[in-house]
C-alpha cells in the first residue's frame, strides 16, 4: 500500500523554537501533519514477495519554492524566525540545507531520509555535494545508499562504490539493490559493466535482475549484447521483455515502448536468437507499429 505523506501551503509556524535546530523540524512535522498531496516517487520498482511497486510521497521542490516565495517577506521572515533585516535567498537555502543534512543521523523513517536528501539538493543544487558526499562513510548501509543514490541523480560518481557494494551484496534489500543497479547505469561508467552483466542474469531475485537491465539500458553498450539475449530468457516477462527492447536500442538507437515487445513477444525473442546465431538479421520493430 502507498505510503501517505501530506503537507499544507504553510511549510513552518512560528513555535519559538531556537533557529539553528528549528526549522528543518518544523518542516518536516508539516511534511507530515497538513493536507496537500505530495508527488509521487517510486523509491523502487519492486519491494518483498509480491513484487509491486513500493512508493513513497515526498514534497522534492517544498524547500525550493519556499525559498523563493518567501525570500523578500518580511512578515514571512519573523514567521520563521528569520532575521527580518532579510537573507539573501543563497545563504538561506544554505543554513536550511546544513540543518537538513544534520536532522538525516536522526531519522529512521525511510521516508524522511529520502525527503532530507531530495530537499538538500533541491535547496542547493550542485552546491549540496559537500553536505551529502559524508554520508557516503555512513556505518548505517541506508544512509550510504541514499547518499550514493542522490549523487547519481546529480550526475556525480563520488558514490559509484557504494552502490556497486550495494548491487553485489545479496543480505541488503532487493528495492535498493535494484535501484543501484540502475543508479550505476546513470553514471555512464564502462566499469560497471561485468558487474550489471552478471547480476542480470545470474541474481535470484527478480527486481534485481530488472534493475540491472535497467542499468545496461542507460549504458547502451553494444558489449552488453550476449548478455542480452540471454535474459531473453528470463522467467519474468517484465525482464524478458525488458531485455528485448534494450537490443532494439542498441542496435538501431531506437526506444519503442516495451508494449510493443509484449504484444509481439514470441516472435520478437525468436528473431532476436535468430540474429544472434547468425542465421537472420536483427528484427526492426518499424514492421510492428500501428499503420
Amino acid at each position: 500500500m502507498a505510503h501517505r505523506r501530506k503537507i499544507g501551503r504553510r511549510f513552518f509556524r512560528d513555535s519559538g523554537e531556537p533557529r539553528s535546530r528549528g526549522r528543518a523540524e518544523r518542516f518536516q512535522r508539516e511534511v507530515d501533519e497538513r493536507h496537500d498531496h505530495f508527488p509521487l516517487v517510486q523509491l523502487a520498482r519492486t519491494h518483498g514477495s509480491n513484487r509491486r511497486p513500493k512508493r513513497v510521497r515526498i514534497c522534492r521542490s517544498a524547500a525550493g519554492r519556499f525559498a523563493e516565495r518567501e525570500a523578500a517577506s518580511a512578515p514571512a521572515n519573523l514567521r520563521l524566525g528569520l532575521d527580518a533585516s532579510g537573507l539573501a535567498i543563497a545563504q538561506r537555502n544554505r543554513e536550511l540545507a546544513e540543518e537538513f543534512a544534520a536532522a538525516v543521523q536522526s531519522q529512521v523513517d525511510l521516508a524522511h531520509v529520502y525527503n532530507n536528501f531530495s530537499w538538500i539538493a533541491e535547496l542547493l543544487g550542485k552546491g549540496a555535494t559537500p553536505l551529502i558526499q559524508p554520508f557516503l562513510e555512513s556505518a548505517t548501509p541506508l544512509l550510504r545508499y541514499f547518499a550514493a543514490d542522490r549523487l547519481a541523480q546529480m550526475n556525480d560518481a563520488a558514490g559509484e562504490n557504494v552502490l556497486l557494494a550495494i548491487l553485489n551484496d545479496q543480505s541488503q534489500e532487493s528495492w535498493m539493490r535494484a535501484n543501484a543497479a540502475w543508479d550505476v547505469g546513470k553514471l555512464h561508467s564502462a566499469r560497471v559493466l561485468p558487474d550489471l552483466a552478471k547480476v542480470a542474469t545470474d541474481d535470484p531475485e527478480a527486481a534485481v535482475r530488472e534493475g540491472a537491465l535497467r542499468g545496461l539500458a542507460e549504458l547502451a553498450d553494444p558489449s552488453s549484447e550476449a548478455v542480452l539475449v540471454r535474459a531473453l530468457d528470463d522467467r519474468v516477462e517484465e525482464n524478458r521483455v525488458s531485455a528485448a527492447a534494450i537490443l532494439e536500442k542498441i542496435i538501431y538507437g531506437n526506444n519503442y515502448s516495451v508494449d510493443i515487445v509484449k504484444a509481439h513477444e514470441e516472435e520478437i525473442i525468436a528473431a532476436w536468437k535468430a540474429w544472434w546465431d547468425g542465421s537472420a538479421g536483427a528484427p526492426d520493430y518499424t514492421s510492428y507499429l500501428p499503420p
